[in-house]
């Protein structure tokens, strides 16, 4: 079968405000915008009636979406390999891994800092991911087909790079994306 992506931007909001983000001061305008469980489905359905056999959720932090547990679903019942990209700040709530893993095929974590203070400097906000918890529900909820790991280098964690490859390397983080800034 052929591989056809579809990649879906129906979320305008982030729980961070990343010193990197060149999205953030259109997301910060577009917040109120809205979209709904039928606006997805019919996206879905229109671009599988043409073949499309893979879905990414991107843009803003997906998790944090009124909308996105049913996006996964109707993606899932459509029979698409799903992707989805995130800062993993929520998915250290055991409740939220355990309601969205088991619906992704995929997963791009954004890493960019392991401390507090580190996570809270780059990230302009007081969020934190705990990824020793992240990874334990990961394990715990998720099937595990495609882990990929994201690095967005700045100046803010330059000095920690090879801190965090070495910690994603011990969590079994193979694959990696660097975007250097």
């Amino acid at each position: 079968m052929e591989y056809k992506r579809l990649e879906i931007y129906v979320w305008w909001t982030c729980n961070q405000k990343c010193t990197y983000c060149m999205e953030f001061p259109n997301m910060e305008k577009a917040w109120t915008k809205k979209v709904s469980k039928l606006d997805i489905l019919k996206k879905l359905l229109k671009y599988k009636l043409d073949w499309y056999n893979h879905v990414t959720y991107l843009w803003g932090e997906p998790f944090i979406q009124w909308v996105f547990l049913d996006s996964l679903i109707l993606a899932k019942k459509f029979d698409y390999t799903v992707l989805v990209t995130t800062n993993a700040t929520t998915l250290h709530i055991e409740k939220q891994a355990q309601k969205f893993l088991p619906y992704i095929d995929e997963l791009f974590l954004s890493v960019e800092a392991l401390t507090i203070e580190d996570q809270q400097k780059i990230s302009r906000t007081k969020n934190y991911v705990h990824w020793e918890k992240v990874f334990e529900n990961i394990n715990k909820y998720w099937n595990w087909k495609m882990l990929k790991a994201n690095i967005v280098i700045t100046q803010d964690n330059l000095n920690i790079l090879f801190e965090i490859v070495k910690y994603l390397n011990e969590k079994w983080v193979k694959t990696w994306t660097m975007l250097i800034i």
